[in-house]
């Protein structure tokens, strides 16, 4: 190819082309230098695009991020205003002597209620914007068992209170490497989770076992359905398959939410599904063996 020919394509950045290499004068030599600029400028361009591309990447996941940041705290301001619109009122009627404000026993009792519910939520919106901080984790071998077995009896009352049976299938000892007390969380909020909405007198099933080196977890709650349209929805941030749901159980909207950024933190498989009889939450994580640090 002519050497005019390979500097026009050159100028217009496409290095496709290559000079005819027989000669051995000063134009022979030339046109090597040129097919080695060329491939070098071929390389730096094809990184240089690869770069942008990732670049580019990077800025849309980043908006992305930033948007569902937005939105989350517009939902969070949303639910926070309604309670202390309740509270408003209620102060209000009492200081003013609003006609039926008269017990105001019975008010501030309301009001308490409320202040309780928007303490729930508080917490829980530090618990999410600690999960989002850069910071170190622990991750530790645990008895993932025993984990499951503590968080059962720590709902024993919650479950007494609803007048619920528990069905347990889990073993001795299962080992799994976990940062522990986020872990604990996750569990926590699925077993209250099952629990609130389950009805009176239903079952509760738990099940942990191993295979091939997988852990699977399984927390079913009986007596109540979830629209399957619905379930796609269930671990966004005070997403309601029922509008008065979560205010009802005295949920804060945000429990399997938070279920959901530890489960990915972990790196874990995590599902919920209607069942023939009610809902099921399940999770899997890699098994790993105790260390033995005996002599």
């Amino acid at each position: 190819m002519r050497l005019s020919k390979i500097s026009k394509q050159m100028a217009e950045l496409d290095f496709s082309g290559q000079c005819s290499t027989g000669r051995e004068d000063e134009l022979g030599c030339l046109a090597q230098n040129l097919n080695s600029l060329s491939a070098s400028l071929s390389t730096a361009l094809n990184d240089l695009q690869t770069a942008n591309q990732q670049l580019k990447t990077d800025i849309e996941k980043e908006q992305e991020l930033e948007r569902q940041r937005v939105d989350f705290f517009s939902a969070a301001s949303h639910e926070l205003k309604t309670p202390l619109t309740i509270l408003k009122g209620h102060l209000a009627g009492m200081l003013n002597g609003v006609s039926g404000y008269e017990n105001h026993i019975e008010y501030m009792e309301r009001s308490l209620a409320v202040v309780d519910r928007m303490e729930k939520l508080v917490k829980e919106l530090l618990f999410v914007s600690k999960t989002e901080e850069t910071q170190k984790t622990e991750y530790k071998t645990v008895d993932f068992a025993e984990i499951l077995r503590v968080q059962v009896a720590a709902v024993a009352d919650l479950l007494e209170e609803k007048k619920q049976y528990l069905e347990a299938n889990i073993p001795t000892h299962l080992y799994c490497v976990v940062e522990q007390s986020q872990m604990e969380r996750a569990i926590q909020n699925i077993l209250v989770n099952a629990i609130r909405y389950s009805p009176s007198g239903e079952l509760i099933r738990i099940a942990l076992s191993e295979t091939h080196g997988t852990i699977r977890g399984e927390i079913e709650n009986t007596g109540v359905r979830v629209p399957d349209d619905a379930i796609p929805h269930l671990f966004e941030a005070f997403y309601r398959a029922d509008i008065s749901r979560n205010r009802n159980t005295g949920g804060t909207g945000l429990g399997l939410y938070i279920v959901h950024k530890i489960m990915k933190m972990h790196h874990a498989k995590y599902g919920i599904s209607n069942t023939s009889n009610g809902v099921r939450f399940w999770f899997e994580l890699p098994c790993r063996q105790p260390i033995d640090n005996s002599i």
